[in-house]
Protein backbone atom coordinates (compact mmCIF):
# COMPACT_ATOMS: atom_id res chain seq x y z
CA UNK A 1 0.00 0.00 0.00
CA UNK A 2 1.37 3.40 -1.01
CA UNK A 3 2.34 5.65 1.89
CA UNK A 4 0.01 8.66 1.94
CA UNK A 5 -0.57 11.49 4.46
CA UNK A 6 -3.74 9.77 5.63
CA UNK A 7 -1.95 6.45 6.27
CA UNK A 8 0.97 8.30 7.86
CA UNK A 9 -1.41 10.10 10.24
CA UNK A 10 -2.89 6.73 11.26
CA UNK A 11 0.61 5.47 12.05
CA UNK A 12 1.44 8.61 14.07
CA UNK A 13 -1.77 8.30 16.09
CA UNK A 14 -1.13 4.63 16.77
CA UNK A 15 2.43 5.39 17.87
CA UNK A 16 1.45 8.16 20.27
CA UNK A 17 -1.28 5.99 21.85
CA UNK A 18 0.96 2.93 22.27
CA UNK A 19 1.35 1.27 25.64
CA UNK A 20 4.35 2.65 27.57
CA UNK A 21 7.30 0.31 27.80
CA UNK A 22 8.68 -0.48 31.23
CA UNK A 23 11.70 1.69 30.53
CA UNK A 24 9.56 4.68 29.48
CA UNK A 25 8.74 7.27 32.08
CA UNK A 26 5.40 8.37 30.68
CA UNK A 27 1.72 7.72 31.03
CA UNK A 28 -0.46 6.22 28.32
CA UNK A 29 -2.05 8.77 26.01
CA UNK A 30 -5.55 8.31 24.66
CA UNK A 31 -6.80 10.82 22.11
CA UNK A 32 -10.36 12.05 22.47
CA UNK A 33 -12.82 11.50 19.64
CA UNK A 34 -12.68 15.21 18.83
CA UNK A 35 -8.89 15.14 18.60
CA UNK A 36 -9.10 12.17 16.26
CA UNK A 37 -11.58 14.04 14.04
CA UNK A 38 -9.28 17.06 13.98
CA UNK A 39 -6.39 14.80 12.90
CA UNK A 40 -8.55 13.29 10.14
CA UNK A 41 -9.43 16.76 8.84
CA UNK A 42 -5.81 17.92 8.90
CA UNK A 43 -4.57 14.74 7.19
CA UNK A 44 -7.10 15.31 4.42
CA UNK A 45 -5.82 18.88 3.93
CA UNK A 46 -2.21 17.68 3.83
CA UNK A 47 -3.20 15.02 1.31
CA UNK A 48 -4.55 17.67 -1.07
CA UNK A 49 -1.38 19.79 -0.80
CA UNK A 50 0.85 16.71 -1.04
CA UNK A 51 -0.85 15.43 -4.20
CA UNK A 52 -0.42 18.86 -5.83
CA UNK A 53 3.24 18.87 -4.79
CA UNK A 54 3.82 15.44 -6.34
CA UNK A 55 1.95 16.42 -9.51
CA UNK A 56 4.08 19.53 -9.91
CA UNK A 57 1.06 21.85 -9.94
CA UNK A 58 2.26 25.42 -10.63
CA UNK A 59 2.51 27.42 -7.40
CA UNK A 60 0.10 30.01 -8.78
CA UNK A 61 -2.58 27.31 -9.11
CA UNK A 62 -2.22 25.60 -5.72
CA UNK A 63 -5.25 25.13 -3.45
CA UNK A 64 -5.37 27.30 -0.32
CA UNK A 65 -7.06 25.60 2.64
CA UNK A 66 -7.91 26.96 6.10
CA UNK A 67 -8.87 25.19 9.33
CA UNK A 68 -10.05 26.84 12.55
CA UNK A 69 -9.49 24.67 15.65
CA UNK A 70 -11.16 26.04 18.78
CA UNK A 71 -11.23 24.86 22.39
CA UNK A 72 -10.56 26.02 25.91
CA UNK A 73 -7.22 25.45 27.62
CA UNK A 74 -6.41 21.79 28.21
CA UNK A 75 -8.43 20.34 25.34
CA UNK A 76 -5.27 19.30 23.50
CA UNK A 77 -5.12 21.71 20.56
CA UNK A 78 -1.42 22.46 20.90
CA UNK A 79 -0.64 18.83 21.77
CA UNK A 80 -1.93 17.43 18.49
CA UNK A 81 -0.22 20.23 16.56
CA UNK A 82 3.18 19.53 18.13
CA UNK A 83 3.07 15.73 18.17
CA UNK A 84 0.84 14.82 15.21
CA UNK A 85 0.35 17.70 12.78
CA UNK A 86 3.97 18.89 12.54
CA UNK A 87 5.49 15.37 12.23
CA UNK A 88 3.06 14.76 9.37
CA UNK A 89 4.10 18.04 7.71
CA UNK A 90 7.78 17.11 8.06
CA UNK A 91 7.07 13.76 6.38
CA UNK A 92 5.00 15.24 3.53
CA UNK A 93 7.14 18.34 3.00
CA UNK A 94 10.72 17.71 4.22
CA UNK A 95 12.92 20.74 4.97
CA UNK A 96 14.69 22.28 1.99
CA UNK A 97 17.58 24.70 1.62
CA UNK A 98 15.53 27.49 3.23
CA UNK A 99 14.65 25.39 6.28
CA UNK A 100 11.39 23.94 7.59
CA UNK A 101 8.31 24.07 5.39
CA UNK A 102 6.06 25.21 8.24
CA UNK A 103 5.94 27.97 10.85
CA UNK A 104 4.30 28.17 14.27
CA UNK A 105 3.34 31.76 15.02
CA UNK A 106 1.99 33.58 18.08
CA UNK A 107 1.27 37.18 19.00
CA UNK A 108 3.58 37.60 22.00
CA UNK A 109 6.91 36.22 23.17
CA UNK A 110 5.17 34.59 26.15
CA UNK A 111 2.77 32.70 23.88
CA UNK A 112 5.61 31.66 21.57
CA UNK A 113 7.67 30.39 24.52
CA UNK A 114 4.72 28.49 25.96
CA UNK A 115 4.21 26.38 22.84
CA UNK A 116 7.87 25.91 21.87
CA UNK A 117 9.72 22.66 22.48
CA UNK A 118 13.34 21.57 22.13
CA UNK A 119 12.79 20.77 18.46
CA UNK A 120 10.00 23.19 17.51
CA UNK A 121 10.53 26.90 17.99
CA UNK A 122 7.56 29.24 17.62
CA UNK A 123 8.03 32.81 16.42
CA UNK A 124 6.12 36.00 17.06
CA UNK A 125 4.05 37.39 14.22
CA UNK A 126 6.07 40.58 14.20
CA UNK A 127 9.41 38.78 13.88
CA UNK A 128 8.13 36.49 11.11
CA UNK A 129 6.88 39.54 9.21
CA UNK A 130 10.01 41.59 9.83
CA UNK A 131 7.97 44.30 11.56
CA UNK A 132 8.42 46.48 14.60
CA UNK A 133 5.61 47.74 16.79
CA UNK A 134 4.34 50.50 14.51
CA UNK A 135 1.37 51.73 12.52
CA UNK A 136 -0.04 48.70 10.72
CA UNK A 137 -1.67 50.34 7.72
CA UNK A 138 -0.77 48.71 4.43
CA UNK A 139 0.93 51.75 2.95
CA UNK A 140 3.37 51.74 5.87
CA UNK A 141 4.14 48.03 5.41
CA UNK A 142 5.77 48.14 1.97
CA UNK A 143 8.49 45.56 1.47
CA UNK A 144 11.33 48.12 1.46
CA UNK A 145 14.66 46.58 2.38
CA UNK A 146 12.99 43.42 3.75
CA UNK A 147 12.28 41.77 0.38
CA UNK A 148 15.03 39.15 0.69
CA UNK A 149 14.14 38.47 4.34
CA UNK A 150 10.43 38.00 3.59
CA UNK A 151 11.14 35.78 0.59
CA UNK A 152 13.47 33.56 2.65
CA UNK A 153 11.01 33.47 5.56
CA UNK A 154 7.80 32.74 3.64
CA UNK A 155 8.31 31.48 0.09
CA UNK A 156 9.08 27.82 0.86
CA UNK A 157 6.36 27.38 3.48
CA UNK A 158 3.47 24.97 2.94
CA UNK A 159 1.78 25.09 6.37
CA UNK A 160 1.23 27.91 8.90
CA UNK A 161 0.00 27.37 12.47
CA UNK A 162 -1.40 30.50 14.16
CA UNK A 163 -1.60 29.92 17.92
CA UNK A 164 -3.90 31.86 20.29
CA UNK A 165 -5.65 33.52 17.37
CA UNK A 166 -8.28 34.90 19.76
CA UNK A 167 -5.63 37.09 21.41
CA UNK A 168 -4.36 38.53 18.11
CA UNK A 169 -5.63 41.99 17.11
CA UNK A 170 -7.29 42.09 13.71
CA UNK A 171 -4.72 44.55 12.35
CA UNK A 172 -1.87 42.20 13.32
CA UNK A 173 -3.53 39.36 11.36
CA UNK A 174 -3.83 41.75 8.42
CA UNK A 175 -0.10 42.46 8.82
CA UNK A 176 0.58 38.72 8.53
CA UNK A 177 -1.67 38.45 5.48
CA UNK A 178 -0.07 41.41 3.74
CA UNK A 179 3.58 40.79 4.53
CA UNK A 180 3.37 37.06 3.72
CA UNK A 181 1.90 38.02 0.34
CA UNK A 182 4.86 40.33 -0.26
CA UNK A 183 7.29 37.51 0.55
CA UNK A 184 5.56 35.03 -1.80
CA UNK A 185 4.35 37.43 -4.49
CA UNK A 186 6.76 36.47 -7.27
CA UNK A 187 6.91 32.68 -6.79
CA UNK A 188 3.20 32.20 -6.07
CA UNK A 189 1.75 34.54 -8.74
CA UNK A 190 -0.03 36.93 -6.38
CA UNK A 191 -1.73 40.26 -6.90
CA UNK A 192 -1.40 42.69 -3.96
CA UNK A 193 -4.99 43.91 -4.31
CA UNK A 194 -6.30 40.37 -3.71
CA UNK A 195 -4.21 39.47 -0.64
CA UNK A 196 -7.27 39.29 1.66
CA UNK A 197 -9.20 36.74 -0.44
CA UNK A 198 -9.42 33.22 0.98
CA UNK A 199 -8.14 31.56 -2.19
CA UNK A 200 -4.82 33.43 -1.78
CA UNK A 201 -4.76 33.83 2.03
CA UNK A 202 -1.24 34.23 3.46
CA UNK A 203 0.22 34.27 -0.03
CA UNK A 204 -1.79 31.27 -1.29
CA UNK A 205 -0.56 29.19 1.64
CA UNK A 206 -1.64 25.57 1.00
CA UNK A 207 -2.63 25.00 4.66
CA UNK A 208 -3.42 27.53 7.38
CA UNK A 209 -4.42 26.26 10.83
CA UNK A 210 -5.68 28.77 13.40
CA UNK A 211 -6.03 27.74 17.03
CA UNK A 212 -7.65 29.61 19.91
CA UNK A 213 -10.53 30.17 22.28
CA UNK A 214 -12.72 33.20 21.67
CA UNK A 215 -14.27 32.94 25.14
CA UNK A 216 -10.96 34.10 26.59
CA UNK A 217 -10.00 37.75 26.99
CA UNK A 218 -9.85 39.75 23.78
CA UNK A 219 -6.85 41.88 22.74
CA UNK A 220 -6.81 44.91 25.10
CA UNK A 221 -7.86 48.20 23.48
CA UNK A 222 -7.74 46.68 19.98
CA UNK A 223 -10.21 45.12 17.58
CA UNK A 224 -10.65 41.36 17.72
CA UNK A 225 -11.36 39.11 14.76
CA UNK A 226 -14.85 38.45 16.11
CA UNK A 227 -15.83 42.02 17.03
CA UNK A 228 -18.95 43.51 15.48
CA UNK A 229 -17.23 46.18 13.41
CA UNK A 230 -20.47 48.00 12.56
CA UNK A 231 -21.32 48.31 16.24
CA UNK A 232 -17.78 49.44 17.03
CA UNK A 233 -17.97 52.13 14.35
CA UNK A 234 -21.28 53.36 15.78
CA UNK A 235 -19.60 53.62 19.16
CA UNK A 236 -16.97 55.91 17.66
CA UNK A 237 -14.17 53.36 17.33
CA UNK A 238 -11.84 53.88 14.37
CA UNK A 239 -12.30 50.72 12.28
CA UNK A 240 -9.47 50.62 9.76
CA UNK A 241 -9.73 48.98 6.35
CA UNK A 242 -6.92 46.65 7.47
CA UNK A 243 -9.02 45.38 10.40
CA UNK A 244 -11.99 44.96 8.06
CA UNK A 245 -9.94 42.89 5.64
CA UNK A 246 -8.69 40.59 8.42
CA UNK A 247 -12.17 40.10 9.89
CA UNK A 248 -13.69 39.48 6.46
CA UNK A 249 -11.10 36.82 5.66
CA UNK A 250 -11.53 35.17 9.07
CA UNK A 251 -15.33 35.12 8.72
CA UNK A 252 -14.94 33.26 5.43
CA UNK A 253 -13.24 30.22 6.98
CA UNK A 254 -15.83 27.44 6.83
CA UNK A 255 -13.83 24.51 8.22
CA UNK A 256 -14.26 24.86 11.99
CA UNK A 257 -13.98 22.36 14.84
CA UNK A 258 -14.21 22.83 18.62
CA UNK A 259 -12.57 20.56 21.19
CA UNK A 260 -14.60 20.48 24.41
CA UNK A 261 -13.06 17.79 26.63
CA UNK A 262 -10.31 19.23 28.83
CA UNK A 263 -7.69 17.10 30.60
CA UNK A 264 -5.51 19.82 32.06
CA UNK A 265 -6.82 19.54 35.63
CA UNK A 266 -6.56 16.44 37.81
CA UNK A 267 -9.68 17.27 39.84
CA UNK A 268 -13.11 18.08 38.45
CA UNK A 269 -13.64 21.40 40.25
CA UNK A 270 -11.91 23.78 37.83
CA UNK A 271 -13.31 22.08 34.69
CA UNK A 272 -16.82 22.31 36.15
CA UNK A 273 -16.24 25.94 37.13
CA UNK A 274 -14.85 26.88 33.69
CA UNK A 275 -17.68 25.11 31.88
CA UNK A 276 -20.24 26.93 34.05
CA UNK A 277 -18.60 30.28 33.30
CA UNK A 278 -18.42 29.59 29.56
CA UNK A 279 -22.10 28.62 29.39
CA UNK A 280 -23.38 31.26 31.85
CA UNK A 281 -26.03 33.63 30.50
CA UNK A 282 -27.16 35.13 33.82
CA UNK A 283 -30.29 33.01 34.09
CA UNK A 284 -28.94 30.48 36.63
CA UNK A 285 -26.93 30.73 39.82
CA UNK A 286 -23.80 28.69 40.34
CA UNK A 287 -24.57 25.40 42.12
CA UNK A 288 -24.16 25.90 45.87
CA UNK A 289 -21.83 22.91 46.24
CA UNK A 290 -19.48 24.30 43.57
CA UNK A 291 -19.55 27.76 45.16
CA UNK A 292 -18.63 26.34 48.59
CA UNK A 293 -15.75 24.40 47.06
CA UNK A 294 -14.36 27.55 45.45
CA UNK A 295 -14.64 29.52 48.69
CA UNK A 296 -12.71 26.81 50.50
CA UNK A 297 -9.83 27.39 48.05
CA UNK A 298 -9.48 31.08 48.96
CA UNK A 299 -6.36 32.29 50.80
CA UNK A 300 -8.41 33.35 53.83
CA UNK A 301 -9.87 29.85 54.29
CA UNK A 302 -7.11 27.54 53.01
CA UNK A 303 -4.89 28.05 56.06
CA UNK A 304 -2.20 25.38 56.42
CA UNK A 305 -2.57 24.31 52.78
CA UNK A 306 -0.68 27.45 51.81
CA UNK A 307 2.49 25.81 53.15
CA UNK A 308 2.25 22.83 50.78
CA UNK A 309 5.00 22.66 48.19
CA UNK A 310 2.60 22.70 45.23
CA UNK A 311 1.08 25.97 46.40
CA UNK A 312 4.36 27.50 47.53
CA UNK A 313 5.96 27.00 44.09
CA UNK A 314 2.80 27.46 41.99
CA UNK A 315 1.36 30.49 40.25
CA UNK A 316 -0.97 33.09 41.75
CA UNK A 317 -3.75 34.01 39.34
CA UNK A 318 -5.02 37.59 39.14
CA UNK A 319 -6.67 39.96 36.68
CA UNK A 320 -6.69 43.40 38.31
CA UNK A 321 -3.45 45.14 39.30
CA UNK A 322 -4.95 45.92 42.71
CA UNK A 323 -5.02 42.15 43.35
CA UNK A 324 -1.74 41.40 41.61
CA UNK A 325 0.18 43.99 43.67
CA UNK A 326 -1.01 42.45 46.94
CA UNK A 327 -0.18 38.96 45.75
CA UNK A 328 3.32 40.06 44.70
CA UNK A 329 4.05 41.42 48.18
CA UNK A 330 2.69 38.36 49.96
CA UNK A 331 4.49 35.94 47.66
CA UNK A 332 7.82 37.78 47.78
CA UNK A 333 7.83 37.85 51.60
CA UNK A 334 6.93 34.16 51.83
CA UNK A 335 9.48 33.02 49.21
CA UNK A 336 12.33 35.16 50.61
CA UNK A 337 11.69 33.71 54.05
CA UNK A 338 11.61 30.18 52.65
CA UNK A 339 14.89 30.70 50.72
CA UNK A 340 16.45 32.60 53.66
CA UNK A 341 17.62 35.49 51.48
CA UNK A 342 17.25 39.25 52.02
CA UNK A 343 14.00 40.76 50.73
CA UNK A 344 14.78 44.05 48.99
CA UNK A 345 12.20 46.80 48.48
CA UNK A 346 13.20 49.14 45.66
CA UNK A 347 11.19 52.34 45.36
CA UNK A 348 10.24 53.92 42.05
CA UNK A 349 11.97 57.29 42.69
CA UNK A 350 15.66 57.83 43.23
CA UNK A 351 16.66 60.51 45.71
CA UNK A 352 17.75 63.20 43.26
CA UNK A 353 20.39 65.91 43.79
CA UNK A 354 19.13 69.24 45.05
CA UNK A 355 19.87 70.86 41.69
CA UNK A 356 17.36 68.53 40.00
CA UNK A 357 14.51 69.01 42.44
CA UNK A 358 11.56 71.31 42.10
CA UNK A 359 11.94 72.38 45.72
CA UNK A 360 11.27 70.97 49.16
CA UNK A 361 7.70 72.20 49.22
CA UNK A 362 6.94 71.70 45.52
CA UNK A 363 3.36 70.49 45.09
CA UNK A 364 4.24 69.11 41.64
CA UNK A 365 7.01 66.94 43.07
CA UNK A 366 4.81 65.68 45.88
CA UNK A 367 2.02 64.83 43.44
CA UNK A 368 4.31 62.96 41.04
CA UNK A 369 5.99 60.98 43.83
CA UNK A 370 2.62 60.21 45.40
CA UNK A 371 1.25 58.90 42.10
CA UNK A 372 4.28 56.70 41.49
CA UNK A 373 4.14 55.20 44.96
CA UNK A 374 0.37 54.63 45.09
CA UNK A 375 -0.58 53.66 41.50
CA UNK A 376 -0.40 49.87 41.26
CA UNK A 377 -1.04 49.57 37.50
CA UNK A 378 2.50 49.82 36.12
CA UNK A 379 1.20 50.56 32.63
CA UNK A 380 0.24 53.98 33.99
CA UNK A 381 3.63 54.71 35.60
CA UNK A 382 6.10 54.00 32.81
CA UNK A 383 6.50 50.35 33.96
CA UNK A 384 7.68 51.44 37.41
CA UNK A 385 6.40 49.68 40.51
CA UNK A 386 5.93 52.11 43.39
CA UNK A 387 7.67 49.68 45.73
CA UNK A 388 9.05 46.57 44.05
CA UNK A 389 9.90 43.57 46.27
CA UNK A 390 12.87 41.52 45.02
CA UNK A 391 15.08 38.72 46.25
CA UNK A 392 17.60 36.34 44.76
CA UNK A 393 15.82 33.35 43.28
CA UNK A 394 12.66 35.36 42.58
CA UNK A 395 10.81 34.50 39.38
CA UNK A 396 9.72 37.45 37.25
CA UNK A 397 8.00 38.27 33.98
CA UNK A 398 9.42 41.24 32.11
CA UNK A 399 7.10 44.07 31.09
CA UNK A 400 9.38 45.58 28.47
CA UNK A 401 12.45 44.74 26.39
CA UNK A 402 15.80 44.97 28.20
CA UNK A 403 18.04 43.25 25.67
CA UNK A 404 16.84 41.45 22.56
CA UNK A 405 20.31 39.95 22.02
CA UNK A 406 20.13 38.19 25.39
CA UNK A 407 16.48 37.18 25.00
CA UNK A 408 15.32 39.60 27.72
CA UNK A 409 12.21 40.78 25.91
CA UNK A 410 8.64 41.65 26.80
CA UNK A 411 6.76 38.82 28.56
CA UNK A 412 9.95 36.76 29.05
CA UNK A 413 10.00 34.73 32.27
CA UNK A 414 13.28 34.97 34.14
CA UNK A 415 14.91 34.56 37.54
CA UNK A 416 16.74 37.10 39.69
CA UNK A 417 20.26 35.68 40.14
CA UNK A 418 21.92 38.66 41.82
CA UNK A 419 20.95 42.08 43.16
CA UNK A 420 23.65 44.76 43.01
CA UNK A 421 22.70 47.73 45.22
CA UNK A 422 23.90 51.28 44.79
CA UNK A 423 27.29 52.00 46.32
CA UNK A 424 25.68 54.49 48.72
CA UNK A 425 23.46 51.80 50.25
CA UNK A 426 24.41 50.28 53.64
CA UNK A 427 25.56 46.67 53.71
CA UNK A 428 22.75 44.19 53.15
CA UNK A 429 22.48 41.22 55.56
CA UNK A 430 23.01 37.74 54.15
CA UNK A 431 19.96 36.06 55.68
CA UNK A 432 16.25 36.78 55.46
CA UNK A 433 15.62 40.36 56.42
CA UNK A 434 13.45 43.15 55.00
CA UNK A 435 15.54 45.96 53.54
CA UNK A 436 14.35 49.17 51.86
CA UNK A 437 16.73 50.73 49.35
CA UNK A 438 16.95 54.47 48.78
CA UNK A 439 18.22 54.08 45.23
CA UNK A 440 16.93 51.96 42.36
CA UNK A 441 18.88 48.83 41.55
CA UNK A 442 20.34 48.66 38.05
CA UNK A 443 19.39 46.00 35.54
CA UNK A 444 22.29 44.25 33.82
CA UNK A 445 22.53 41.98 30.78
CA UNK A 446 22.41 38.19 30.79
CA UNK A 447 25.29 36.60 28.94
CA UNK A 448 24.43 32.90 29.01
CA UNK A 449 22.04 30.24 30.24
CA UNK A 450 18.34 30.54 30.93
CA UNK A 451 17.60 34.27 30.79
CA UNK A 452 18.11 35.52 34.35
CA UNK A 453 17.70 39.05 35.60
CA UNK A 454 20.51 40.78 37.36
Amino acid sequence: MRETPIKKMKDLMAHIQREPARTENRRKITLTRQQVLACVRFADMVNVAWEEELAGTPLGQRTAQQFLLLGQGGTGKTFIVLYLFIPLVNWAFPPDGDGDRYMVLAYSHAQADAISTRDIRARTLHSACGMRVQTLCNKKMAVGSKREFLTHMWSNKRVIFNEEISMCPAEVINMEMYRSMLGRKDDWALEPDEYHNLNVLLGRMPIVVMLGDFLQLKPPRQLSLVDDLVEKARDGVDVSIEAQNACRAFDGIDSVMELTETRRFKDDVLPRFMNFMRAADGSQRMPEELWRTLRNRSVEVAGAELEHEKFATGHVVGIFWENIARSMMERAMRDANRLDVPLIFSQACDKRPVSQRWGKRSETERRVVHELLTTVNVHKTGHLHGLLPMHEGMRMRLLFKLSAVDGLVNERQCTVVKIVPHSAEPEIPQHYHEVKLRHQVKLGRCLSGTPPLR
